[in-house]
């Protein structure tokens, strides 16, 4: 029997879980050079220009994950002869290490390289392959790299972490295997403890989203659900990590919590737009080839260790050199300025609604982001304003849970497997099985599981805007698009 790890070798306090236990190895990769440039990477990108209070790191989200990882996996293995203390390790560095992956500013980055790839000239010339959307696009030496795809990277490429993966017995697909989306995948009773619709990573980032911006919307009866965890008896003979039906409300309140939070702080206007700003400033530097993003160019980076520089600060200071340069357009000056100076766009009109989650309310949706562009190309003839400081933002359609209630038989082959073992189980003690939440008719998921927050804006940049001249495009808009929702 392999000897027992200490997970209290070190200790550290944390605002949010207060004493967090750690094991060798783990404090070992903490002061890698990769994992602390994590200090240097927002959790919420630009939250904080709303929310003072939201301007904690990945650093911390990443430890409070490892933490929360290790409690999850007690909580399913509750017999002490049973105790697994390789696979607990295992779990705990798929938590610390997740999101090491992170581009500068988080998913603000990764959404505008996504969208700078498949709107520029290259992505006709075969960089991205003919039928492929940007979150379907292949991993090609010349292509794009998800946050995920890039921790996979580094656990191989980093010299640092990956010697002290492989001295202590792990290799760094067995690790990255858990939190990345492609690739082979674990058993669901392990993987879903760092990936599914109630994990590690979403427990602490709600629970941690609630403690530093001041607000109730994340807060979660983590005690509760970690008591009412364990395994099912599936008919199947595999047993899978489920929740007793005591603790349906706490994690139907969960879920809402994460609704919540989306709506009431991700989607802030003032947040949004300003998101939607910096992917325009990010967009220039991408265009100038000041940022690099291309698989290789991010191998070269790791391995080369610039990667450990390659952070908020440092794409930060680019946005600033390149608004004090003579040969930056004005216009793209203007999107720089107002990230360097807070100077958030105006909001111009805004769409919010719950409806499906059919390919049909998809297309309505779709249909009414069009109708917007083409306002916002009349607005700017209209009224004078440049095209490119006119902008829409649209959230996607914010789902509450990561499949509906029913999935239908015809449809099963072309669903993930990983995707339905991400739902959240309800355990049964008639039949001793689970069943996903959203199928359980006394769970408010069975209801909400199969609607989405489906929300758009309208968006200026031009700090010359009046009162009077933003009341009459807001009318001009408002006579020109026939819904009755308009806000």
């Amino acid at each position: 029997m392999p000897d027992p790890i200490n997970f209290e070798y070190n200790k550290l306090h944390d605002s949010v879980h207060k004493t967090i236990g750690l094991s060798k190895i783990e404090v070992e990769i903490i002061n890698t050079k990769a994992f602390q440039r994590l200090r240097n990477v927002k959790q919420l990108s630009l939250v904080h220009y709303v929310f003072p209070g939201a301007d904690y790191s990945r650093f911390s989200h990443c430890i409070g994950t490892c933490h929360l990882a290790g409690k999850l996996f007690d909580a399913i293995n509750k017999n002490p002869q049973e105790r697994d203390d390789r696979s607990k390790q295992k779990i705990r560095l798929a938590g610390l290490l997740h999101d090491i992956g992170h581009y500068p500013f988080s998913h603000s980055m990764e959404d505008a390289i996504k969208h700078y790839i498949n709107t520029s000239p290259q992505a006709k010339s075969g960089l991205i392959k003919k039928g492929e959307t940007p979150t379907e696009m292949s991993f090609s030496a010349q292509g794009y790299l998800d946050h995920e795809n890039i921790g996979s990277k580094i656990l191989d490429n980093d010299s640092q972490i990956k010697e002290i993966l492989c001295r202590n017995g792990f290799t760094p697909i067995e690790i990255s295997n858990l939190f990345i989306k492609k690739g082979e995948s674990p058993p669901p009773t392990i993987k879903n403890l760092i990936s599914s619709d109630l994990d590690a990573d979403r427990l602490d980032y709600l629970i941690r989203d609630a403690h530093y911006m001041g607000l109730p919307y994340g807060s979660t009866d983590l005690d509760y659900i970690l008591r009412q965890m364990k395994y099912d008896e599936g008919k199947s003979g595999e047993k899978r990590p489920c929740i007793d039906s005591k603790a349906l409300r706490t994690v139907d309140h969960f879920l809402l919590c994460r609704y919540f939070d989306y709506s009431q702080v991700i989607f802030q206007k003032t947040v949004t737009g300003m998101e939607e700003v910096l992917k325009r400033a990010l967009a220039y530097l991408l265009a100038k080839n000041k940022i690099k993003y291309s698989e290789s160019d991010i191998i070269d980076l790791i391995s080369s260790g610039e990667w450990n520089e390659y952070d908020d600060i440092y794409i930060m200071g680019i946005i600033r050199n390149c608004h004090k340069d003579a040969t930056t357009p004005p216009e793209e000056k203007l999107f720089m300025k107002s990230i360097l100076d807070r100077i958030p766009p105006k909001e111009i009109a805004k769409l919010e609604y719950i409806d499906q989650t059919g390919q049909r309310d998809i297309d309505c949706f779709n249909a009414s982001i069009s109708d917007l562009k083409s306002i916002g190309q009349k607005i700017s003839g209209n009224f004078s304003i440049n095209q490119k400081h006119i902008f829409v933002w649209d959230n996607g359609g914010l789902r509450l849970t990561k499949m509906g209630r029913m999935t239908e038989v015809s449809k099963a082959g072309d669903i993930d497997k990983a995707d339905l073992n991400q739902r959240i189980r309800i355990h049964n003690r008639m039949t001793k099985d689970s069943l996903p939440i959203m199928e359980r008719d006394d769970s408010l998921m069975s209801i909400l599981a199969d609607k989405a927050l489906y929300s758009m804006r309208l968006f200026i940049l031009d700090p010359t805007l009046t009162e009077s001249k933003i009341k009459e495009i807001r009318d001009f808009v408002f006579s020109e698009l026939p819904y009755r929702d308009w806000k």
